[in-house]
């Protein structure tokens, strides 16, 4: 899964388990009303709302998505990875002042930046794995700041990206696709290859990047796959991908 946010000048059950790998398509979310809703319930004290706490854990992440969902799929259906753009929004956060500081606090439900962040090395901090007979799970994170070469940000905010920042010239179009790219491929195993284009980079002064790798093995068969649509963003043209297709009723586990 991979998820990229930019700024830019011009604001078998026994027989039926198989091993699959999941890929997110990227999103690029436009999330300013998100924040101003989200920090609006915590202040109106509205129950689930996600206000800051002194100590991150993944219950903030939880909380997190589930608000987000719930503005997200008043009307239909969609598909987020929480932790990614939990993740994306935790950099913003480290550079943010103010109002724009407060707001996001509120949303991610972490009071001080220096936790968010702690909490972000620690998920980012190795590769998990878990196995034994019949289950395996990797998940593998990283996050990377691409920041145009003569784009100033704070002291205070290199100094807590710095193992995350890359200075690039966005202006070399096809050369900071090259760099995105090679970001993606390598923590993603590959199986992502590009996730933006040198047009979509022509103005841009500073970009967010989380690439994930997930990998599990699926307690339902799937017996076959679909090319179907993905609604990749709001109001924009869909695109067709291949799915893997499962028709049947499906258990929650708590």
């Amino acid at each position: 899964m991979s998820f990229y946010s930019g700024w830019q000048r011009n604001n078998s059950q026994d027989k039926g388990m198989v091993a699959a790998r999941v890929v997110l398509m990227t999103l690029v979310v436009m999330l300013t009303s998100v924040i101003t809703q989200i920090s609006t319930q915590c202040n109106s004290n509205t129950s689930g709302s996600t206000c800051p706490k002194q100590n991150v854990s993944y219950k903030a992440v939880n909380d997190f998505g589930f608000e987000l969902f719930k503005l997200l799929a008043k009307k239909e259906n969609v598909l987020i990875s929480p932790l990614s753009l939990w993740s994306s929004l935790v950099l913003t956060f480290v550079g943010a002042e103010r109002k724009t500081c407060r707001q996001i606090s509120r949303m991610l439900g972490a009071k001080r930046k220096c936790k968010a962040l702690d909490f972000l090395d620690k998920i980012e901090g190795s590769r998990r794995k878990m196995q034994n007979h019949q289950k395996k799970l990797i998940i593998n994170q990283k996050t990377k700041v691409f920041k145009e070469h003569n784009f100033d940000i704070t002291s205070c905010a290199v100094n807590d990206l710095w193992k995350r920042l890359c200075t690039i010239n966005f202006t070399e179009n096809d050369e900071a696709e090259r760099k995105i790219d090679a970001f993606v491929r390598e923590n993603t195993h590959n199986v992502l290859r590009s996730i933006t284009s040198a047009d979509q980079l022509r103005n841009t002064m500073l970009g967010l990047e989380v690439a994930g790798y997930f990998e599990s093995i699926w307690r339902y068969k799937f017996n076959r796959v679909c090319h179907d649509v993905f609604y990749e963003i709001p109001c924009k043209k869909p695109q067709y991908v291949t799915m893997l297709w499962l028709k049947q009723f499906l258990p929650v586990e708590h």
